[in-house]
């Protein structure tokens, strides 16, 4: 037990240092687009190679599948209909003046970000 409250501990902090130098830096346009599809190839690796097969060894094909088609239709749709869930994930589509655009909504990510990091954090 204490082990993994280190370990939360630790990847907290190892966020948090990563946040800060993230938002220290001034990146380039391309600079950005190159670490935006760095880590989205890292969360399709980490997904696919650790994700998966553990979901597939404790709950089988089905439900594996079914949840795979319902985030990637809830996605869609807010994506489609709500509002752009990742204004970045597109990131070939907008010009160098709209990365100036996202240091105006950084704080609103940076929460949802931790949000969502504790989350999942309290349920690993």
């Amino acid at each position: 037990m204490v082990t993994a409250l280190w370990q939360v501990v630790a990847a907290y902090l190892f966020a948090l240092a990563g946040g800060a130098i993230s938002t220290s830096l001034r990146l380039e346009h391309k600079a950005l687009c190159a670490l935006i599809s760095f880590a989205a190839g890292t969360l399709l690796g980490v997904t696919l190679f650790a994700i998966f097969p553990e979901g597939l060894n404790d709950s089988g094909v089905w439900p594996v599948v079914a949840a795979a088609a319902t985030g990637y239709v809830l996605f869609f749709f807010i994506s489609k209909y709500v509002h752009h869930v990742c204004p970045a994930c597109a990131a070939s589509h907008f010009d160098a003046d709209a990365t100036r655009h996202f240091s105006e909504i950084a704080t609103a990510l940076i929460i949802a970000l931790a949000i969502h990091s504790t989350t999942d954090g309290l349920v690993l």
